[in-house]
């Protein structure tokens, strides 16, 4: 079998009455996903939730543990739910929805950041109060002091690549820092 023929019949049964298609010309496109997160780049929102929670630290040692005992605090912010884009990139009445795969509910998209805290000897969260402290420079940026004022202020949407080199995808972010 010479080597055209193979590259369109390898691994391929063609029913009969059908055409082959040559492999070679299978074409490589974009998914249609109806979240395009770039198309949010620059957008602006505000933010609707503040939370402090204590979870797992992967990193207490210095490198990524999986399962791990020790426990950190973080600050969560959490946008007001994404409304949809017109064709010109500006925000409509309708809020974006997806189908959580875990619940077979439908839920609105939002962007969630979460900040390290330090912890007093107490063991209460603290805001660290330091040039390279991201929670920090967050709130200098939006001009608070307070964690609770941080609530209804507007913030930009970023994006960020996936963290996994065999993954191509991005998501969103705030551009705080």
């Amino acid at each position: 079998m010479d080597e055209e023929i193979q590259k369109t019949t390898e691994s391929m049964d063609v029913p009969e009455g059908q055409t082959q298609i040559d492999l070679d010309d299978v074409e490589v496109v974009e998914s249609k996903s109806s979240f395009d997160a770039k198309a949010f780049e620059g957008k602006k929102v505000k933010i609707e939730k503040v939370e402090i929670a204590r979870v797992p630290d992967n990193f207490a040692t210095g490198s990524y543990v999986k399962e791990t005992e020790e426990m950190k605090w973080v600050t969560k912010v959490t946008t007001e739910p994404l409304k949809e884009l017109d064709e010109k990139g500006n925000f409509t009445d309708k809020l974006m929805e997806y189908e959580d795969q875990e619940t077979n509910k439908k839920k609105n998209i939002t962007v969630t950041q979460q900040f390290n805290m330090g912890e007093s000897e107490e063991g209460k969260p603290t805001v660290i109060k330091h040039e390279k402290a991201s929670l920090w420079k967050a709130m200098k940026k939006l001009g608070v002091t307070k964690l609770s004022e941080l609530k209804g202020k507007e913030v930009m949407l970023d994006t960020k690549p996936s963290t996994d080199e065999n993954d191509d995808r991005v998501f969103l972010k705030l551009a705080l820092n």
